[in-house]
């Protein structure tokens, strides 16, 4: 399990591995349990170029790592985005896995195609992301696109218990996949869809706190 904050990768793994560095992102690795293979996509994967007989291209000397990042996204925020733009540049593949949560169903505001085209042309920029739908389980929708790690945002401490235990619970049933934790930058702490959609629904500007598709989304839903 690991714990991301702004320039900094905190990895748990079996054994200590060297600290190095990839476009300016430090990584830390602490002994643990089952982090092994996610240090070294993440904390091995570019070694140093003085290392490599002074090339200053950074050398990649892994297989291609995957990792997804699930969620409602109803609809997608610049807080959801900030993590994604973020995780791409941790791992090869990106997977955004769109929930269909038969709880929140009554209360989505955007159907789950809605949903998954909204993240598709928000994402249109980063090649290595791709959207799908996520159906049943999570830890199996992982083991069947070969994920190496789970991806969360943590926005406060009052998020944490949830996630911790979510986390647990899915390293309980497949051991092999990890949890990363990424803090979002500090003026999307306090943002997320819930907020955005009571905004909108009362007619407040939320332009800083959504990409202009989804803007576009919310007028439609809410005409003035």
């Amino acid at each position: 399990m690991g714990f991301l904050l702004p320039n900094k990768v905190i990895v748990l793994t079996n054994q200590a591995l060297p600290l190095c560095s990839r476009h300016g992102t430090e990584s830390l690795v602490f002994p643990a349990r089952n982090g092994q293979k996610l240090c070294a996509a993440i904390s091995t994967r570019y070694h140093d170029a003085k290392q490599l007989g002074g090339n200053k291209r950074l050398k990649q000397v892994q297989p291609m790592s995957i990792a997804m990042y699930p969620g409602s996204f109803d609809p997608v925020t610049r807080g959801h985005l900030d993590v994604i733009q973020r995780a791409v540049t941790l791992f090869d593949d990106l997977i955004v896995a769109v929930a269909f949560n038969d709880q929140k169903h009554t209360t989505t505001l955007f159907e789950i195609d809605e949903r998954i085209l909204l993240l598709e042309e928000a994402c249109a920029h980063l090649p290595s992301v791709r959207v799908m739908r996520l159906d049943g389980l999570l830890v199996d929708f992982a083991k069947r696109e070969k994920v190496l790690a789970i991806v969360r945002g943590l926005r406060a401490i009052s998020d944490f218990e949830f996630e911790f235990q979510m986390a647990l619970m899915n390293r309980k049933m497949e051991p092999t996949i990890e949890t990363i934790f990424m803090m979002p930058k500090e003026e999307y702490t306090y943002l997320s869809s819930r907020i955005v959609k009571e905004i909108a629904r009362l007619g407040g500007d939320v332009q800083a706190f959504v990409p202009k598709c989804v803007l576009r989304a919310l007028a439609k839903k809410f005409p003035i």
